[in-house]
């Protein structure tokens, strides 16, 4: 299925920009849409410029692709419990060796798998500027698996990937995966997720970007965050009101939340 939409503005990448965060972790909420919805989710956004996007599903793997004639975006669809597909992948914990060197979760690598010839076609066909020639500006996003496939998939990508924007990510890789990325990647955590804690670091996975932690009073903290911080955070959770609280800072809705109300920021080289 293809359609017509707008776009946005530039994006920013290289540092902090609350508008490009916002919209690709928008984008990435509405990446768990029927394509219907997702066509009513474009036109309230009243996005810009004029974009095409097209929907991929192969046996459960789902992305949406667009693009104009500057851009080239992939927003992976994440996981969803009542399909036992994405549940089956979130657990196979194993390694085995990623395209680009390293070694990745067998999981989430065979979730790219199974959609990554089709994402493949569309790019070829769609992802080189026909009046310059030159090829398109990639970016990558998603939430939970699907910010696992984003992953993945910029390191694939390699120099073509300019950005890669995940929400609750699972980590992915090992170390020797990680520097097969080249994009800038901007990691968000909400608070107490889950998801972000596993696979465990002792089986040998990393996490890979600018790390983006959300804290217990909803400020934006990027870089290096203090143990004692989230430790903190941690702490005061349990005696919140809600009991399951690192499920329910994974929800998608409250990242986009918190991301538009953000109003104070805390930056912390590594």
């Amino acid at each position: 299925m293809e359609q017509r939409m707008s776009g946005p503005h530039k994006f920013i990448i290289d540092e902090w920009h609350k508008d490009t965060a916002l919209f690709f972790a928008k984008l990435s909420g509405a990446a768990y849409y029927t394509p219907k919805a997702f066509t009513h989710f474009l036109r309230k956004e009243e996005i810009v410029d004029h974009y095409h996007f097209q929907f991929v599903d192969t046996n459960g793997s789902q992305a949406y692709v667009l693009w104009n004639q500057e851009t080239f975006i992939i927003a992976f669809r994440g996981t969803q419990p009542k399909e036992m597909e994405d549940v089956f992948n979130d657990m196979k914990f194993w390694k085995r060796p990623a395209w680009e060197g390293g070694r990745v979760h067998t999981g989430f690598s065979s979730y790219v798998d199974e959609i990554w010839d089709e994402l493949k076609r569309i790019f070829f066909e769609h992802g080189t500027n026909p009046k310059t020639g030159k090829t398109k500006k990639v970016y990558l996003t998603g939430h939970s698996l699907g910010a696992a496939a984003a992953t993945i998939a910029a390191s694939r990508l390699g120099t073509f990937a300019r950005g890669c924007f995940t929400y609750g990510s699972p980590r992915v890789g090992n170390r020797k995966f990680i520097k097969t990325i080249k994009c800038p990647v901007w990691r968000f955590r909400n608070q107490r997720d889950l998801v972000t804690r596993v696979p465990w670091r002792v089986m040998g996975f990393k996490h890979i970007g600018k790390f983006c932690y959300i804290d217990r009073k909803h400020e934006l903290r990027i870089g290096a965050v203090k143990f004692w911080r989230m430790f903190k955070d941690g702490v005061a959770s349990i005696f919140n009101k809600t009991v399951a609280d690192g499920f329910v800072d994974h929800s998608m809705s409250d990242y986009i939340k918190y991301i538009d109300d953000c109003d104070k920021v805390h930056k912390k080289v590594k």
